[in-house]
């Protein structure tokens, strides 16, 4: 079989038969398309990695009602040492106070003694 291609003629020894060409191109659409796959494989494993990843980093999280109840305690506790606070500086107060009070006393028995010995 002959044919006539740009102007030229071509011979059976150099045709290609539609049977081989559509041959190679579907061998060269395979290659692809396990190129494909496997980049896609690649991909896919990349992911599940990073899943994974995130998965582990969320089950280390705290959850919200872990941290309300600590949060409850700590709070607690600042509230017991606050009115601990305010229960010493009471207490530094009153013997501020008493201390004070003493040596009034004491300035007046002074007093009182120094007037005396005058007379």
């Amino acid at each position: 079989m002959t044919t006539s291609s740009s102007g030229g003629r071509v011979t059976q020894g150099n045709f290609v038969s539609l049977k081989e060409h559509i041959e190679t191109r579907l061998s060269a659409i395979e290659k692809a398309v396990e190129v494909a796959n496997t980049a896609m494989q690649v991909r896919l494993t990349g992911m599940n990695e990073f899943r994974d990843t995130l998965r582990d980093q969320a089950s280390r999280f705290v959850t919200r009602s872990e941290l309300e109840i600590k949060l409850d305690s700590i709070n607690a506790r600042l509230a017991e040492l606050n009115k601990y606070r305010d229960q010493m500086e009471g207490k530094a107060s009153a013997t501020q106070a008493n201390i004070a009070t003493l040596f009034s006393i004491l300035g007046l028995i002074i007093a009182i003694i120094s007037l005396l010995m005058k007379f």
